[in-house]
């Protein structure tokens, strides 16, 4: 026969006072952790619901500005291209008006004032130079081009003044050229200088009518 001894188990020793007031620490730091981290949360989801507001509020300013540029570079655009197109009636009206009663009545004398200027310069095309000739042909060139300007250039004025200045400019420079040459002349080199007389009358006239046809007939202003 065996004897069995039961021997107890040792008491669980009931916590003490400083053993309460460090779980009681542990949880409130834990608690206390909890709401700075919420906290934390809160404030980092709100700055960033800043950001992302003031981003797009950022970006749907920049796409309004984007839509404006664009708006108003289409209206200028479009002024742009409306001021051309008034422009370019302006100036087929022009052109109009200088083809009907300017070019056509005065097609012949336009074309005979060149050839009645070269004429006038014959009578230096021989020996001797005598004083009355170049008295002659110094005023046949004041009254062809006195008249030419009177009866035709002196129009321009009230239709292109642009045009009107390049007109004088090229026939005051060959009322320079012409009387200058003239004054010069000499029996030793009176063919050079007779042809230079022409050669000048010449170039006048095909600067002329190309201004005038480019002014005329041309769909598009000069550049």
């Amino acid at each position: 026969m065996h004897i069995v001894f039961y021997i107890p188990p040792a008491p669980v020793p009931e916590p003490g006072f400083w053993e309460f007031k460090l779980s009681d620490a542990i949880n409130s730091i834990i608690a206390l952790m909890s709401v700075l981290i919420a906290f934390f949360v809160y404030r980092y989801q709100q700055d960033k619901d800043k950001r992302d507001y003031e981003q797009q509020r950022l970006e749907q300013h920049r796409a309004a500005l984007i839509k404006q540029e664009e708006q108003e570079r289409a209206a200028h655009i479009q002024t742009q291209e409306q001021v051309r197109a008034a422009q370019q009636q302006e100036r087929i009206a022009k052109q109009e008006w200088v083809r009907l009663l300017l070019i056509e009545p005065n097609r012949e004398y336009i074309l005979s004032f060149f050839t009645d200027l070269e004429e006038a310069m014959a009578v230096m095309n021989a020996t001797p130079v005598l004083p009355v000739s170049r008295k002659r042909a110094v005023e046949a060139t004041h009254r062809l081009l006195n008249e030419f300007e009177r009866r035709f250039l002196t129009y321009f004025d009230s239709i292109d003044h642009d045009v009107a200045n390049e007109n004088k400019a090229i026939f005051d420079e060959l009322r320079d050229t012409l009387i200058d040459t003239l004054a010069v002349f000499t029996d030793e080199d009176y063919i050079t200088q007779h042809k230079s007389l022409i050669t000048s009358i010449l170039t006048a006239r095909n600067s002329f009518l190309s201004k005038l046809y480019t002014f005329s007939f041309a769909t598009t202003p000069a550049q």
